[in-house]
Formats: C-alpha cells, sequence, structure tokens
C-alpha cells in the first residue's frame, strides 16, 4: 500500500505582481486577496494597465512594456501638420518656447503651437476642411410645370457644356439650359401656361423592387387607394390618387428574398463545454444538450428557421488546476533580475539586483504560485549634474586640453586631424553638447608597427620582441598542448588572426598566480616598476601629459582595472634640412604643428614656405636655388671665405667626434645589459636551484629575449592596453586579446 499526498488547497492569495521596469504600484504589498486589483503605472509616460487577483493565486490582465526614461531635449523637431493646413517657414527644429502659427488652407481658421518641455508640442488639434473640388457635371435641371425636355429621357447628370433644350406643353415657348462650370445651370427659365383642364387621373404607380400589387391597372380615378406588399415580409404601405393626378403616401423599400437553408450548421459551443456526438450539420428542429465540463449545468439548443440556433447562451467555469508554477515576480523600482522569464518551477530561487549598489536579495518559487521572500526597496539612479562630460568626438578628430567634465557654457573647439575643418561644442543647462555634428575624413595612413600581442592564457611565443613591423607574423602556441595559431601585425599596428583559448596546464603542476609586467599605453609612466608582482599587488600608471592616475590590480596572474587612456604628446618638427645654397632666418630647435619657414636662396630673392605638419615632416615646394659659379682665383666649389670654410671643417670635425663617442657608450651599454640578462639567467637555472627570491614577491621570472631595452628603462614594454575586466566591477571596459 502507498499512502496518498493530500490534495493541494486552492490559493487564497496572490503574490506581489511582476512590475515592469521603469514602472510603479501604489501601496505595493507582499499579498494581495482574490479579487483585488491593483494598477501599474508607467514612470515616463501616461501608459497604465490593470491586474487583478485570479482564484488560481495568479494575477490576470494585460503587462505593458514601460519606456526607459528620456533626457528633456533642448529642442522640438517639426510639429504635425494636419492635411490641408499649412506653416510659413517651417523649419526642421525648434527652440523650448517657440510658437509657431498653423493656417487651414481653405478657411481663415488659424491655431497656435508652442515648443513645451521635453520636446513635446502644446496647443490645439485643430482639423483643417478639405478643400473645396468643384464638380465636373451637372445633376439633371429642375423644368417648370407643364413643360418637357427635346430630347427622349431625362439623364441623371450631365457634362459641363451640354445643353438641354425644354418646350412648353400647351404653347410655343421655348428655352435653353446650359451646364457650365461649377456644375451649375444658366440660361433664362420661362413659366409654361396652365394646360386646359381635363379629366385628372392617376398613372399606375411605382412598385419597388421585390413588392406586389393586387388588380394593378393603367390609370386610376382620383381618390383611389392601392396598397403595395413586400413578397419577402409582412411590410406592406398605402398610396392614394392626388387631385392633381400624383400618387401621395410613403413609399417603403422591399428586401431581397432570402433562400431559406435546410439545415444548421455545428454550433457555437462555450469554453469550457461539451456536445455529445457533434456534427457538421443537423435537420430543421433538431435539439442537442450542451453540458458544461467542471459543473452539472446543461442547456439545449435547437436547429431553427435559416439555419439558426435558437436557445440560452451559458457560460460555464473555468476549471481549477492548481498551479505547479510561479509567474515572474515583482522586481522593485530600480532592481534587475538576470535571464528574466514569464515563469518559474517550484522551490526555485532568484536574485535581485539594485541597479545603483550592491545590494541583493533572494526570491523562491513557494507553494501556489506565490513568492517567498523580503522586498527591499533599491535606491533612485544617480542624477547626473548640470555640468556636462566628455564630449563626442568624431572619428579622425581632436579636442585641445581635453577634460572629463565641462561646466555650463564652456566651448571647446574640435579639429579634424586630416585638415584645417573645425567646429564648435557648448555645454547647454541640461548636460548636453550643443552644436554642429562634423564628420572629419580619415587622414592619410602611415604603416605602423605593433607592439608585443596580447596573447591567451597559459600560452607562449618564441624570439618574443618589443615591437614588430606590417606584416610580421608571429606563432602562439599553448603551453598544455600542441595547438598553434598564428598573429600577424596590420599597416594600422594592431595584430590579426584567430582568438584561440588555450587549455589550463596539469592542475597538478604548479599554479603561477603572479603577474608580469602590466600593458600600459604609451606616453604613460608606471610606477614602482618591476619584471613580476605578487597577487594583489597595485601599479599606479600615470599620463605623462594630463597626470591623469590608473589604477592596476594583479590577480590570478592577470591584471585588473581601468581602460588606461593617455593623450597623446604634441608632435612637433626639427629644424628643416635645407640645400647648403639657401639660408632661413632666426632658426629655432622644435617647431610646432602649423608652424612656418621661409627658405631663401643665397644670393637670390627666391624664398619657399614650408609648413610643419601632425607627422612631424616638413612639406611645401621643392627648393631649387641656383648654385653661384666661383670668380676667377677661387678655387672652393662653395661659396664664402675662408674663414667660413675653415669654420664649417671645425664644425664638422666636432660633430665627427660626438657621433664616435655616443657609439662607443651605446655598444658599452649594450653589452652591459647583456651581462645583466645572463647573469640573471644563470642565477635562475642554477643547478642547485637557488632563486633569486622575494619574500613578498616570490621568484623573478626569465628576462625574456628582446627585454634589454626595457630592463635599461629607455622603452616601453607595451603600447595598448588590453585587461581583463573584473568582475565586480561594471563601469570599466572590458579589454581581451585584440582581434
Amino acid at each position: 500500500m502507498r499512502q496518498c499526498p493530500p490534495p493541494i488547497a486552492e490559493p487564497v492569495r496572490c503574490n506581489s505582481p511582476y512590475i515592469p521596469r521603469y514602472g510603479s504600484i501604489d501601496n505595493l504589498r507582499l499579498d494581495y486577496n482574490i479579487g483585488t486589483s491593483v494598477r501599474i503605472t508607467c514612470d515616463n509616460s501616461t501608459d497604465s494597465y490593470s491586474l487583478r487577483c485570479h482564484s488560481d493565486g495568479f494575477w490576470t490582465g494585460s503587462v505593458l512594456s514601460c519606456p526607459a526614461p528620456v533626457e528633456a531635449p533642448e529642442k522640438c523637431s517639426a510639429p504635425y501638420v494636419p492635411r490641408y493646413a499649412t506653416i510659413q517657414d517651417l523649419r526642421m527644429s525648434y527652440d523650448f518656447n517657440e510658437i509657431i502659427t498653423v493656417t487651414c488652407d481653405n478657411s481663415t481658421t488659424q491655431f497656435t503651437l508652442m515648443c513645451h518641455t521635453h520636446g513635446l508640442w502644446s496647443g490645439p488639434v485643430v482639423s483643417c476642411p478639405e478643400p473645396y473640388r468643384p464638380p465636373t457635371k451637372c445633376n439633371a435641371p429642375s423644368i417648370p410645370r407643364y413643360s418637357k425636355i427635346s430630347a427622349r429621357n431625362l439623364e441623371t447628370s450631365y457634362d459641363l457644356g451640354a445643353r438641354v433644350n425644354v418646350r412648353c406643353d400647351n404653347s410655343s415657348v421655348r428655352f435653353a439650359l446650359r451646364c457650365r462650370t461649377g456644375g451649375l445651370w444658366e440660361g433664362q427659365v420661362q413659366a409654361c401656361p396652365t394646360p386646359v383642364e381635363k379629366p385628372i387621373r392617376c398613372n399606375s404607380p411605382y412598385i419597388p423592387k421585390y413588392g406586389s400589387i393586387d388588380n394593378l391597372s393603367l390609370d386610376y380615378n382620383v381618390g383611389d387607394s392601392v396598397r403595395i406588399t413586400c413578397d419577402n415580409s409582412t411590410d406592406s404601405y398605402n398610396l392614394r390618387c392626388n387631385s392633381d393626378g400624383f400618387w401621395t403616401g410613403s413609399v417603403l423599400s422591399c428586401p431581397a428574398p432570402i433562400e431559406a437553408p435546410e439545415n444548421c450548421s455545428a454550433p457555437y459551443v462555450s469554453r469550457y463545454a461539451t456536445i455529445q456526438d457533434l456534427k457538421m450539420s443537423y435537420d430543421f428542429n433538431e435539439r442537442i444538450t450542451v453540458t458544461c465540463d467542471n459543473s452539472t449545468t446543461q442547456f439545449t439548443l435547437r436547429c431553427h428557421t435559416h439555419g439558426l440556433w435558437n436557445g440560452p447562451v451559458v457560460s460555464c467555469p473555468e476549471p481549477y488546476r492548481p498551479p505547479v508554477q510561479c509567474s515572474a515576480p515583482y522586481v522593485p523600482r530600480y532592481a534587475t533580475i538576470k535571464d528574466l522569464r514569464m515563469s518559474y518551477d517550484f522551490n526555485e530561487r532568484i536574485t535581485v539586483t539594485c541597479d545603483n549598489s550592491t545590494t541583493q536579495f533572494t526570491l523562491m518559487c513557494h507553494t501556489h504560485g506565490l513568492w517567498s521572500g523580503p522586498v527591499v526597496s533599491c535606491p533612485e539612479p544617480y542624477r547626473p549634474p548640470v555640468k556636462c562630460n566628455a564630449p563626442y568626438v568624431p572619428r579622425y578628430a581632436t579636442i585641445q586640453n581635453f577634460q572629463m567634465s565641462y561646466d555650463y557654457s564652456d566651448i571647446i573647439t574640435v579639429t579634424c586631424d586630416g585638415s584645417s575643418t573645425q567646429f564648435i561644442l557648448q555645454c547647454d543647462t541640461n548636460g548636453l553638447w550643443k552644436g554642429q555634428a562634423v564628420s572629419c575624413p580619415e587622414p592619410p595612413q602611415v604603416p605602423r608597427q605593433c607592439n608585443a600581442p596580447a596573447i591567451p592564457r597559459y600560452s607562449g611565443i618564441e624570439g618574443q620582441q618589443l615591437a614588430y613591423n606590417a606584416n610580421d607574423e608571429v606563432i602562439v602556441s599553448c603551453d598544455g598542448g600542441s595547438s598553434q595559431f598564428t598573429l600577424r601585425c596590420n599597416n594600422d599596428g594592431i595584430w590579426t588572426g584567430p582568438n584561440i583559448a588555450c587549455p589550463a596546464p596539469d592542475p597538478g603542476a604548479s599554479h603561477q598566480t603572479f603577474c608580469s609586467a602590466p600593458v600600459i599605453p604609451s606616453h604613460s609612466t608606471n610606477q614602482n616598476l618591476r619584471l613580476s608582482y605578487k597577487p594583489s599587488d597595485r601599479v599606479n600608471v600615470t599620463c605623462n601629459e594630463d597626470h591623469s592616475s590608473f589604477l592596476l590590480v594583479c590577480r590570478e596572474g592577470l591584471w585588473i582595472g581601468q581602460n588606461i587612456v593617455c593623450k597623446e604628446p604634441d608632435v612637433e618638427c626639427n629644424p628643416p634640412i635645407i640645400p647648403a645654397v639657401s639660408s632661413v632666418e632666426n632658426l629655432r630647435p622644435r617647431y610646432k604643428v602649423g608652424d612656418e619657414v621661409n627658405v631663401t636662396c643665397n644670393g637670390d630673392s627666391d624664398w619657399f614656405i614650408w609648413e610643419c605638419h601632425r607627422d612631424g615632416k616638413w612639406r611645401g615646394r621643392a627648393i631649387d636655388c641656383p648654385i653661384p659659379r666661383p670668380s676667377l682665383g677661387h678655387v672652393s666649389p662653395v661659396p664664402g671665405n675662408t674663414a667660413d670654410r675653415k669654420a664649417e671643417e671645425s664644425r664638422g670635425f666636432l660633430t665627427t667626434a660626438l657621433l664616435v663617442t655616443a657609439t662607443i657608450i651605446f655598444v658599452l651599454v649594450l653589452m652591459s645589459m647583456a651581462g645583466f640578462s645572463i647573469f640573471v639567467k644563470r642565477r635562475v637555472h642554477s643547478s642547485s636551484n637557488e632563486y633569486l627570491h622575494d619574500k613578498d614577491r616570490g621568484p623573478l621570472p626569465d628576462v625574456p629575449s628582446g627585454y634589454a631595452g626595457y630592463i635599461a628603462g629607455d622603452k616601453s614594454l607595451y603600447t595598448e592596453p588590453y585587461l581583463k575586466p573584473d568582475r565586480n566591477t561594471h563601469n570599466y571596459e572590458d579589454y581581451d586579446t585584440p582581434r
């Protein structure tokens, strides 16, 4: 024998309803009685909807999606103009409080619209009349009594310019009518004399379609009456012959006959009801019994005339089914549920997270489809100050003295990199930038070098270098297998190739959690620079230009922190190299971008202008100066006196000596760094396993080939950041292996 579980009790309450994001409910409770209704209103619109607590513990009603909040725009777009109306000097946008007048095209009606808050127009909505279209035909003309038209039959309409000749019955009077523009008849209408009286009778009356008259005659005496009866109904009406020979009375329109069907089709059966032995058709007067599925209620239907069913319309109750799932729970304002679904299984748990804090709480799907758990109120999102954030800068453009925020009414100038195009942006009251949006052309591409590539975890590169030329390729090998893939340096200084993840090494092997030197961008400095860092070590990276500081933390062998973006220093030009037969006045050691110099030919009036460009190079017309011929007695082909030549020879000797000295120093430095590298490797790989050890940092790693310049401090290890995001930090940009 088995023990059966007790039946599930019918729920007597509903849990808190699901509230869509950006929606609100007044007086929220954890549960509600059956039959209770609540109203949910969207925060940022007038949309709302009602939900009702049903007998099965679920909410019924239509659920709306509420729009996200929209920042109030500073302007209104062009308003809706009703049909057959006009706005003078219509524009695509209008300022706040600006007023425009809308005029109907075919009347003097006018109404005013004003640009209101949130970019919406306020004012009346007026419908303008459709413009009058002149008729292209004339209706049948009205002709005087005791007259007729010359044509055989009077027509219901006539084309423009058509003529109708009218002739009196009892005289020779005639006149013509003409259909003119506007659908009006023109002409002189004359009265026709009354004819000599004759015995007055009525002709046969008009009988409508599907109507009949008894004892029809061709004429009737004055005072005679006739009765006209509709063939397919009991409707009828009387006509009487009047003294003027016309019939008087009400004329009815008779309905067309309807063929009565012989059978009835299968009847409509209300929901949750059943008909035994249901057929597709039933004979006249045949009866059927309809039974409700969940009660003893029954009712009878009978096949009536014209194939219609006769009988009561009964609504059957919906069968009760105890819920085995929970509907989507109530989500408080400013909170989010990850992977929200419309239903959840019994005992399933979900976590609700506040959008603007670390607060979390858990709800569990309980019996009868009700949620159990706390209801936590989440804080309102942070309202931005009246300042403006750094503006959007189009691609290939630059802002001088770039800041992260600007005060109201601050003005900045954006300059295109590849041209002299500039445009102005101004910080508005709403923290929005106002001004023209300009697209800058792409500057000519200059082949760049690639820095050492970022490679996946548990992988390595043989013979890694600090820099690679365009089209160079490297092979990345996974540590724990034979997988390999190739990366290629393209002309933009970016590595291209597949994105492959390498498997973790054998868990039995020692797991390296130390971090190598962090990746920092160009034009920045790493404080406390080392080759190895222990977990939780922190590094401050400072930009060279604006001194912005960024914090990186070593975690599980990877650096976690904010994306580092440093401003590039202004490019300058060295003094221009010019021919010996020319000169430049006031020569300086450095020149800024846009500076110009005048190159003048010696002993001649010709001169040339050169300009310092963004790539640090001089551009201008080629210098073509004439070489002066020496006078008789001169031996030197170069202009100038003997003293000048001696001075130039002295400067040449001095330059040669300095170059030789610099070369010797450079060779000595390289030899010192190589010796240091060999010394470190021998200490690390000594047979006695004696490692260079720091009790806080752990063992120092090998110095890879090509890192000598980095150790000496005259090179940056990397130039582009590729940081793995912190799982608990969502406001940082995420970087991974470059694609």
